[in-house]
């Protein structure tokens, strides 16, 4: 009987404390509990992401190079095709790595950094500001919570130390170095080692959804709109008629393309055009979003370097971080002095 009590009594107070909570905070509480269908989620993003990159690609070969520069001779339509597999190749590799880096620190016993007092006292100016001061159980106390934000930190939930800028996902259930933001449409963490493939995946979708979205909007307004009604364009009258023989497939494709082309180059452009002004002025997406306040000495050209390498304009033309690769760690920065320095990562 007094443990029914406790629960209920255990179930009330949980019950007060979520009428208290904003929505947007329900919301990541709702998604931070790592249900299995947030898996499944994930999982349909990028096989939508698969399925529009193929099919996208077969339309615009197939149809909507020969229809829109069908006045142009075949030379002239080949090069325009060979422009398209490359914009395609270029968004599908940053695609993947985007997915396949992973940005998380992770435990390892035999890194040096693992032991942080040992490595603070073998060499102190290994780190950008002061490190914490900790108990023999690795927790800082709360007196601590003055100290430089830079400092390394000890995370509670993943139950190690972490370097500076780096932060805890709730949604990833790691730490991610170096944290910009999560992503659900990729389905991972925006950080030190991907942020490169990030950018550089919203410059060609910006690219490809807006040229894709004018060229299939004017072959569907020179072929198929003369014939076919308003409701044609209404995706599951669309489907049902495709299944009845009414529609071809290739109709159908080009219809579902152009509910997305456009919205998904618009949602790229702001994705791109904000990150290039993030990383201009040395800061993360995160950092602006819990307000730290951040020193960057560095020059802009030193900032673009850090996150995509030296000739850091390549990478817009070819993966160009296989060759040049970035200068940090992802443990210290050079020129980045964090004034204020944030708690440490809640349970």
């Amino acid at each position: 009987m007094p443990h029914v009590m406790q629960a209920s009594h255990r179930v009330t107070i949980e019950t007060d404390s979520n009428r208290t909570l904003s929505f947007k905070e329900r919301v990541r509480r709702h998604f931070a509990k790592g249900h299995p269908k947030d898996d499944k989620v994930k999982y349909l993003t990028r096989a939508m992401f698969a399925f529009q990159a193929i099919t996208q690609l077969y339309v615009s070969l197939k149809y909507l190079v020969p229809h829109i520069f069908q006045d142009y001779d075949p030379w002239t339509q080949y090069y325009i095709k060979v422009g398209v597999c490359y914009l395609c190749i270029n968004a599908v590799v940053n695609w993947l790595c985007v997915m396949l880096y992973d940005t998380s620190f992770r435990r390892t016993k035999d890194r040096p950094e693992y032991n942080v007092e040992a490595v603070c006292e073998n060499n102190p100016d290994h780190f950008v500001g002061r490190i914490a001061n900790q108990d023999k159980n690795g927790n800082i106390p709360n007196s601590s919570q003055t100290d430089d934000w830079s400092s390394w930190v000890y995370c509670i939930t993943c139950q190690m130390n972490i370097p500076p800028r780096a932060h805890h996902c709730d949604y990833c259930k790691k730490c991610i170095i170096k944290r910009d933001h999560h992503c659900f449409m990729v389905g991972t963490c925006i950080g030190f080692k991907n942020q490169r493939y990030f950018i550089i995946l919203a410059f060609y979708s910006t690219i490809i959804g807006l040229l894709a979205g004018y060229f299939t909007g004017k072959y569907l307004y020179d072929v198929f709109v003369p014939t076919s009604c308003v409701s044609d364009f209404f995706l599951p009258v669309t489907f049902y008629r495709m299944l009845f023989g009414n529609i071809d497939l290739q109709t159908f494709l080009l219809i579902y393309h152009s509910h997305l082309l456009v919205p998904m180059g618009c949602i790229a452009s702001i994705y791109f055009v904000s990150q290039m002004i993030i990383v201009s002025q040395g800061v993360t997406l995160y950092e602006i979003a819990k307000k730290v306040d951040v020193k960057c000495t560095r020059p802009v050209n030193e900032n673009f370097r850090s996150v995509f390498g030296d000739f850091w304009g390549l990478n817009f033309l070819f993966p160009a971080q296989i060759i040049f690769r970035q200068r940090e760690d992802g443990k210290s920065w050079d020129g980045i002095k964090i004034m204020k320095r944030r708690k440490v990562a809640k349970s």
